[in-house]
Parts: C-alpha cells; sequence; structure tokens
C-alpha cells in the first residue's frame, strides 16, 4: 500500500457482518463498509474533547459513520442532534445505532447526504465534521472511501461554503 489510509480502506472493506463494539458507554453496531469508531484515533480525540462544548446545545454532525459522536454528545447533556453521512450505509448505521440507544426524533435526526444536502434549514450551536484527511486525487469507487479521501478538498470547501447558512457568528464549527 502506498499510503496508509489505503491498507486502512481494504481492512474495513474486507470486514464481513456487522461488528457489536462498546464506545465509551456505547453499545454500537457496525455495519460493513461503514468507518469503525473504535479504532481510530481522531474518534476517540473528538469524544474526550467535545462533551465539555456541548451541554445544552444543538448539534450538527456532519459525515457521522455510525453516529458514535452525536450518541455520546446526547449521553452527555446536548438537547438535539442532526446527522448526515454521504455513504448510504453509514446512515443506516446510524439509525440503528438511535434505536440501539434508545433516542427518539425529538432528540436525533439522521439523514443520508453530501454535506447539508438533506439537513433541513435551521441555526446550530455546533457544527462538527471529522473530516477526511488525505487530499490524493483518486477516482471515489466505494462510499467508505469518502471516509478516507477528499480529492482536492472538494467537500471540506462544499461544507465550508454551506456551513454559513446553518450557523452564526455565535455557531462554533469544528
Amino acid at each position: 500500500y502506498k499510503d496508509p489510509a489505503d491498507k486502512i480502506y481494504a481492512d474495513v472493506r474486507s470486514r464481513e457482518g456487522i461488528e457489536e463494539v462498546s464506545l465509551r458507554g456505547l453499545n454500537l453496531k457496525v455495519f460493513p463498509g461503514v468507518y469503525p469508531p473504535q479504532q481510530f484515533r481522531s474518534t476517540l480525540f473528538a469524544l474526550d474533547n467535545i462533551a465539555p462544548l456541548t451541554k445544552g446545545k444543538v448539534v450538527c454532525e456532519i459525515g457521522c459513520g455510525t453516529g458514535v459522536l452525536g450518541l455520546y454528545c446526547l449521553d452527555q447533556g446536548v438537547s438535539r442532534v442532526i446527522m448526515s453521512d454521504i455513504n448510504p450505509s453509514a446512515a443506516l448505521n446510524a439509525k440503528e445505532n438511535k434505536k440501539l440507544n434508545a433516542w427518539d426524533d425529538d432528540h436525533l435526526s439522521v439523514y443520508q447526504g453530501d454535506c447539508f444536502e438533506n439537513v433541513p434549514k435551521q441555526i446550530f450551536d455546533i457544527i462538527v465534521w471529522l473530516m477526511p484527511y488525505h487530499s490524493d486525487e483518486i477516482q471515489i469507487k466505494d462510499p467508505l472511501q469518502q471516509a478516507f479521501y477528499d480529492p482536492g478538498f472538494r467537500s471540506l470547501k462544499k461544507f465550508l461554503s454551506e456551513a454559513k447558512h446553518y450557523s452564526t457568528p455565535n455557531t462554533d464549527v469544528l
């Protein structure tokens, strides 16, 4: 593998079946083709550092994967979470974990789409995205690759151009 992300992608893609994991007090299912949060430092770093920022706030998470970050925020006292992911398997996975952790539609909504594509227009207190770090100009052949690659930072540019419609100067964009 020329890039460590290629190996991670291949390892995740080769998994069969649904994994059950426990992370920071949450019971989660990880569907095949969805970024496994328990294996990556960026997810653990976010979980360790986001809770003090979110209590009582309305949070939007773009690129939610399994939904672990939003679910953790709800357990820490967030009033409402909206999640979205471009990967259809990830959006279904987040919905499954919503049920598994007994959250209702008043507290958590999950959408499938590119950045804010299907997120209802509203203002958030916090918008968070654990974005892909690799900007290599590869052709995306599988939705899981979007967890690792953002060719030419096109998704990041889209996110930044759309976030202004869901925020005010008081919104934290992380």
